[in-house]
């Protein structure tokens, strides 16, 4: 199944479709949590996996090609995620901005792949206060191809690392009905 979501989710960044393969990928890490964290919360697991799996880890990034997805964190990502899934909104609430420290955030989708110039973008001012730095003006610009394709491919390695951690998935709910008709009714 999660192959099949990613395949889906390429599909729609090739036919212009952002908010479909977005809100696809932000499910990915539920996924995948769900497999690494089934004693967690939802949002523990998808926050836990996402700090693990997809934020700047040694297996994923790469300062020299930008791989890996720098400045966010699994809490930033699963308030992009709930708030585009249960209110069709990927603004961040007031809320979640304060609690993330973000003064400003905002999607860019670019039709053509080749004009994607800016992946990911933050911009921070920096001030000390009794001698603690602090963020303000914390500004997040994410390309949402960028976003979907390294969702992607971290679920893909993971999923194909331990596979045997999906054992709750049945790949058999989803079949081509015209196959199940004629098997059901003996037609060739």
């Amino acid at each position: 199944m999660i192959k099949r979501i990613i395949n889906e989710i390429s599909i729609a960044l090739d036919n212009n479709c952002p908010i479909l393969a977005l809100t696809s990928a932000l499910t990915l890490p539920d996924i995948c949590g769900k497999a690494e964290f089934p004693e967690l919360s939802v949002s523990q697991r998808y926050k836990q996996w996402v700090d693990a799996h997809v934020i700047q880890p040694k297996d994923y990034y790469d300062r020299e090609t930008g791989w890996g997805i720098p400045f966010l964190s699994g809490e930033l990502l699963y308030s992009l995620r709930c708030s585009l899934l249960h209110q069709g909104d990927p603004d961040l609430s007031d809320a979640d901005k304060q609690k993330q420290d973000v003064d400003y955030f905002e999607l860019l989708w670019q039709e053509n792949e080749r004009s994607c110039k800016t992946s990911f973008y933050q911009k921070s001012e920096i001030v000390s206060i009794d001698g603690k730095d602090k963020y303000i003006h914390n500004n997040y610009c994410i390309s949402i191809r960028e976003l979907c394709k390294r969702l992607c491919v971290v679920a893909r390695r993971y999923y194909n690392k331990n596979k045997k951690l999906f054992d709750f998935l049945n790949d058999n709910t989803i079949v081509n009905m015209d196959f199940r008709t004629r098997q059901m009714f003996y037609i060739n």
